[in-house]
């Protein structure tokens, strides 16, 4: 009997999401991708959709079997309206391939994807709320045509769809992060509800906070090997359970991580979870807690997808499906930017995405080296202190190297050891080091500035520093490494290794300060 796949792709999802700085409107429009993906489609095929059809549904990604060709044209020929009426900004990229009886399923799954890949290159128009002729009022946060006002603001019609789901996805999202229902008084409303309080209006210190974007490594190898393992009922119904332990996993890892940082003392709990779901973690939470979080989520994803990759295991065997995935869960990379309350948080986002994604290329180019089979989970972080929003190349090249060449962008920083590089742990303890009374704290910081123009100088200085230091009781310059300032690294420039030294006094004073 032919079947129908139907795949679609939801664009646009990081601009609509991160349109504006209010944090409402943030977490209602995370809440309202989530509801287009999940509750909408269902709602759309009524009584004809079956769970069991179901391949994937969750962030931003749509794949369906049809049992029959009307519902399937029905629904194509609806639903992009319909997402895009309720969420206006977003696109709908759609793809169906025809599955005949005798064709393997993992095949035309691939061709499915292939046929997607083609149709979300293509231009694709949203439904444009933006007024060309200006005859209507303006909203003042997104420019596009108000419609309505809320507390003496012209709105938009995208700002009242996320506001209409901003309440359901905060409380949904508290509940994963926290496994309890968090009391309204308890939740995080606005981004400067993050700062201490203590310290709130102050421009130089402990009024920072941190953005984090975690992402899980080598999925794409695990869903090969399902695709070449695999095939007809059987890879159906693997790819939606699949997804579900994934989606499963990084759930209990963020609960995890919240449990180990945060106090159940806490009047405030100063963290706003933004997308939490399948491989994906954003959140913005105090700027001292980032890396603290950051490092638990990570250990704990490991542990929680290889405990929940062995129940899948199981649940397969007893459905008589031979295919079993490889015993180890996954790893993930993570990017923090640390900025102030008042920074464009969709700039902030964007930063940690690049952060994640170098700490990424670094993992994997130490696991092709090393001939490992998973990437080795580890952050990357930078402290936004500069009033012009660039990319992270340019940040490097204009604030993170020296006139000599040296780098201050130590990272990334490791979960486990490895060849070169530092671990969370080992930074931890630089911070711990250099926050003693007795460090020389101002010194270092004095050095990089020096370091910046004038390497020589900056040698005659740590040397005063080493030794001014060398018999304070309770400060070790071991543990600082105050004798080993550079780490040789070879990188790539212009197509061939260059040796360039880095130093990790920089982040170190970073994380001290925040």
């Amino acid at each position: 009997m032919t079947k129908y796949l139907y795949g679609a792709s939801i664009q646009g999802i990081q601009s609509f999401i991160f349109q504006t700085n209010k944090l409402k409107e943030i977490v209602g429009g995370s809440a309202l991708v989530e509801y287009i993906c999940t509750q909408l489609f269902k709602n759309e095929l009524g009584s004809r959709f079956k769970e069991e059809n179901v391949i994937i549904s969750a962030a931003g990604n749509i794949k369906y079997q049809f049992d029959d060709k009307k519902s399937c044209e029905l629904l194509v020929k609806t639903f992009p309206k319909i997402v895009m009426d309720l969420a206006p900004g977003i696109t709908v990229s759609q793809a169906v391939q025809v599955l005949e009886s005798s064709e393997d399923f993992s095949s035309a799954i691939q061709e499915l994807e292939n046929k997607l890949k083609t149709q979300r290159s293509k231009a694709n128009y949203s439904m444009n709320q933006f007024s060309p002729f200006m005859i209507c009022e303006t909203a003042r946060r997104t420019g596009g045509a108000a419609i309505s006002y809320f507390k003496n603001e012209a709105i938009d019609s995208t700002q009242i769809a996320k506001q209409d789901f901003e309440k359901r996805g905060t409380n949904d999202l508290y509940f994963d992060l926290t496994g309890k229902r968090v009391k309204v008084s308890d939740q995080t409303k606005n981004i400067s509800d993050l700062v201490d309080k203590e310290f709130e209006g102050l421009t130089s210190i402990k009024n920072w906070i941190g953005v984090i974007h975690a992402d899980g490594n080598n999925l794409g190898k695990k869903l090969i090997k399902i695709y070449g393992s695999s095939s007809g009922n059987d890879l159906k119904i693997i790819l939606s359970e699949f997804s579900k332990s994934l989606d499963i996993a990084t759930k209990k890892a963020a609960k995890e991580a919240f449990d180990e940082v945060f106090d159940e003392e806490d009047t405030q709990i100063k963290i706003r979870p933004i997308v939490l779901g399948g491989d994906d973690l954003t959140v913005l939470i105090n700027g001292s807690k980032a890396v603290p979080f950051t490092s638990a989520f990570l250990e704990a994803f490991e542990c929680y997808t290889k405990s929940e990759f062995v129940k899948l295991n199981s649940e397969l065997k007893k459905k008589n499906i031979s295919f079993q995935l490889e015993e180890g869960g996954l790893t993930a990379c993570a990017g923090i930017a640390f900025v102030k309350a008042k920074y464009p948080f969709h700039y902030g986002v964007h930063l940690a995405e690049e952060l994640c994604a170098k700490a990424k290329k670094v993992s994997k180019k130490i696991a092709e080296s090393e001939n490992e089979e998973l990437t080795p989970s580890s952050i990357m972080f930078h402290k936004v202190q500069s009033s012009f929003v660039s990319d992270f190349d340019s940040i490097v090249k204009n604030e993170l190297t020296t006139s000599s060449g040296t780098r201050f962008d130590f990272g990334p920083y490791f979960l486990k050891p490895q060849k070169g590089y530092a671990t969370i742990k080992d930074l931890g303890q630089w911070v711990a080091e250099i926050n003693l009374s007795t460090a020389p704290k101002s010194n270092l910081r004095q050095w990089l500035t020096i370091v910046r123009d004038d390497e020589t100088q900056a040698e005659y200085l740590m040397e005063r520093i080493l030794e001014k230091t060398k018999f304070d009781k309770g400060f070790d310059q071991q543990a600082l490494k105050l004798n080993e300032v550079y780490t040789p690294r070879l990188i790539q420039a212009g197509g061939d290794d260059t040796e360039i030294g880095f130093t990790h006094l920089y982040d170190t004073l970073t994380l001290a300060n925040l």
